[in-house]
């Protein structure tokens, strides 16, 4: 009922206001064909003001307006131009079945003029502004009646097929509603996924942070940011803004590892390895620490993030080649070839740049190897100086691909 009456009123609009200065700029009409769509009607007024509505094929009606900018209006106009709409011919060239018909009125300056068509290839420009304004409002609506989030999701993920929303900040209200209010997690993961599109780094950040706090939102938050999906799926800069909320998270949940619930446990372990993937140098004191607390001649996965901190690596790792302890020796040497294989050409995922890498070549060959040189011959350990001899071995070896790779390709 809401939806006819909106189209009644939409009628009553272009009637009385077809000569008015907030008339009717365009208005756009598609039925028929094979489509998701039963129907779907747009109009643009001249003041910006754009009503869509329509209905699809299994979701509610569409009845959703939104204010273009004196920008995107601007586009619009330029858009009319160029495809020289007034000079239109009145019948397709194309004959094309299952398309449905569609239909342009616009009124434009002093120029007027009603079109029907099937297919026209020199109209895709503008139907591409209006197909993404109807993108956004079925986005939109998906939200609101807790509907496809996914394909709403990409309609502002850059990195999802298919057309986009014109404003895609316009979905930013109703995602942050949709992820508060529900628990279903695969949905809440994808409007956090296409919120981080549309938001700043410190926006999102901040309100994954006041999420955390609550206690309703917690658990499925702490379930889904550390996953690799997750971190996979949003821009680089919002993962990296969050580093300080997964270091504070860890440094806190150490403390009292064997009380932790079974989330707590998983996002420990995700927030850890996640500060090892984007090399968050600020976490090295607190994995300093976990290491010092590791006296077991062998490494655990927890440790692994202090091997991937570049050259801070090294220098945090070398001082424990001297160290009184069998156990922070070996663990060092270990820590210390893993690092080695960080280079861009080692074949290993997350490698660092050539430059980063470079830098620590030189580490690697005046410091680190001469030292498990002398503990390969010295050290009271067998088991160690079995270790230091193949670590230096497989060190070399690393770069000595690094180098032979650079110089292939003419790399400095």
């Amino acid at each position: 009922m809401k939806h006819k009456i909106s189209v009644l009123v939409l009628i009553l609009i272009l009637v009385g206001s077809a000569s008015a200065k907030d008339g009717p700029l365009l208005i756009y009409r598609r039925d028929g064909g094979h489509s998701p769509y039963k129907e779907i009607n747009v109009t643009i007024l001249k003041t910006g003001i754009t009503i869509v509505t329509g209905q699809k094929q299994s979701l509610s009606p569409i009845d959703y307006q939104t204010q273009l900018t004196p920008e995107e209006l601007g586009a619009l106009k330029v858009l009319i131009k160029s495809t020289e709409f007034f000079s239109q011919p009145e019948q397709d060239s194309l004959c094309v079945k299952d398309v449905g018909e569609k239909e342009f009125i616009i009124q434009l300056d002093k120029q007027k003029k009603s079109l029907k068509y099937r297919y026209r290839p020199s109209l895709v420009p503008l139907n591409s502004f209006i197909w993404k304004l109807i993108t956004q409002a079925t986005a939109i609506e998906a939200i609101k009646h807790d509907g496809d989030v996914y394909i709403a999701a990409g309609t502002v993920r850059p990195t999802c097929a298919g057309m986009k929303a014109l404003q895609p900040s316009s979905l930013k209200p109703h995602l942050m509603s949709y992820i508060r209010k529900h628990d279903k997690w695969q949905k809440v993961k994808w409007a956090l996924e296409a919120l981080s599109w549309i938001t700043t780094p410190e926006e999102f950040c901040g309100f994954i942070s006041l999420g955390l706090e609550e206690e309703k939102q917690r658990t499925q938050l702490l379930s889904i940011i550390g996953t690799h999906s997750f971190y996979g799926s949003v821009p680089v800069s919002h993962l990296k803004l969050l580093c300080p909320i997964y270091l504070t998270f860890a440094r806190n949940a150490h403390l009292r590892v064997d009380q932790l619930n079974k989330t707590d446990r998983q996002a420990l372990s995700d927030f850890t390895m996640i500060l090892g993937i984007t090399r968050y140098e600020p976490s090295i004191p607190m994995l300093k620490a976990w290491f010092e607390e590791h006296k077991k001649p062998y490494i655990t996965t927890p440790l692994v993030p202090l091997a991937n901190m570049g050259k801070a690596s090294l220098s945090t790792l070398i001082p424990y080649l001297e160290s009184k302890e069998d156990f922070y020796r070996i663990n060092a040497i270990e820590l210390l070839t893993i690092a080695s294989r960080n280079g861009p050409h080692c074949g290993f995922s997350n490698p660092l740049s050539d430059f980063e890498y470079s830098k620590m070549i030189s580490v690697f060959t005046n410091n680190v190897i001469p030292k498990l040189l002398v503990l390969s011959k010295d050290d009271p350990s067998v088991k160690i100086r079995k270790k230091a001899s193949e670590s230096a071995k497989e060190i070399k070896q690393w770069i000595k691909k690094e180098k032979i790779t650079t110089k292939l390709y003419g790399k400095k």
